[in-house]
């Protein structure tokens, strides 16, 4: 893997030329910050700063799918719920560090995010193809006993529809978190496109 880069600090023109003169180099500021390596690392520190706001935006979405979670399993204790929390806890803690590392600059950020938002998108296909196959009774939909009042058929097409409802979450959800792997993934390519280094 390789080590963090230091993040770009800001520092005033006239600071910045008097190290250039410290440093013996005869290069105006124009001159050096058109070199093609500061280029690359301007560049980089961009693509950085961008993928951290969007993590910014995850970690919070994580940790309330997390609460929720937890909420769920506080007042219903169930295996579902229960699994939920612990790998929606552990991928949430996960995403403060990926948006730490971005912050950072650090190469780990792109890496580790991808993986995190990997797993996320499984979890959701998971969670919605799984109560896609297993549906709901009608006693889970709220024990309005249909069946007893002659409305069978009504029972069933509200079973399909959350059938359907899930299915379509899971997926457009899965999707998303997808879409959001490969943008932090995007970062990882670029960094190793401006270093020369082979992304691990």
């Amino acid at each position: 893997m390789p080590p963090p880069i230091n993040k770009i600090i800001p520092v005033p023109r006239e600071q910045l030329e008097q190290l250039l003169r410290e440093a013996g180099s005869q290069q105006t500021i124009e001159q050096f910050l058109n070199r093609t390596e500061i280029q690359a690392a301007i560049q980089t520190n961009k693509l950085y700063q961008k993928r951290a706001a969007a993590a910014r935006w995850s970690r919070i979405w994580l940790l309330a799918s997390t609460l929720f979670s937890l909420g769920s399993f506080v007042s219903s204790p169930n295996p579902e719920d229960g699994i939920a929390s612990l790998l929606l806890g552990g991928m949430t803690v996960l995403e403060f560090k990926v948006h730490s590392w971005f912050l950072q600059i650090d190469p780990r950020g792109p890496l580790w995010g991808f993986r995190n938002q990997c797993l996320f998108a499984f979890l959701f296909l998971a969670w919605g193809f799984y109560h896609y196959l297993v549906p709901p009774s009608a006693k889970e939909l709220g024990g309005m006993g249909l069946g007893e009042l002659g409305m069978g058929d009504l029972t069933a097409m509200v079973q399909n529809l959350e059938r359907i409802f899930y299915a379509v979450v899971g997926t457009i959800g899965a999707l998303g978190q997808t879409i959001l792997a490969f943008y932090y993934r995007r970062a990882s390519v670029s960094y190793s496109a401006s270093t020369g280094r082979t992304s691990s």
